[in-house]
C-alpha cells in the first residue's frame, strides 16, 4: 500500500476538503465536462431542468420512425 497524499479525485469525482470549517465537497463538474467534449455538446444552450410547467404546449409529437443515426445521438 503506498500514500499518495491527500484525494482530490477519484472516479470522474473531484473532492474538496476545508478541514478549518469541516467542509467536504464533492462534485462532478470536470468528469461532466468531458462527457459534453466528447460528444460534441460543448456548444449546445443550457436548459434549466425540471421544465417549467405548461411546457406541454410548446412540445411537437414526433409521429414518425427515428433513423439509426437520430437514435444514436439521442439514447
Amino acid at each position: 500500500m503506498t500514500d499518495l497524499g491527500e484525494i482530490d479525485s477519484y472516479l470522474g469525482v473531484n473532492i474538496t476538503h476545508n478541514w478549518l470549517v469541516k467542509l467536504l465537497e464533492i462534485d462532478q463538474s470536470r468528469y461532466i465536462q468531458e462527457i459534453v467534449n466528447r460528444f460534441g455538446m460543448s456548444d449546445a444552450n443550457p436548459a434549466h431542468t425540471p421544465l417549467p410547467s405548461g411546457v406541454e404546449m410548446y412540445l411537437v409529437k414526433y409521429e414518425e420512425q427515428a433513423s439509426a443515426s437520430e437514435i444514436r445521438a439521442y439514447q
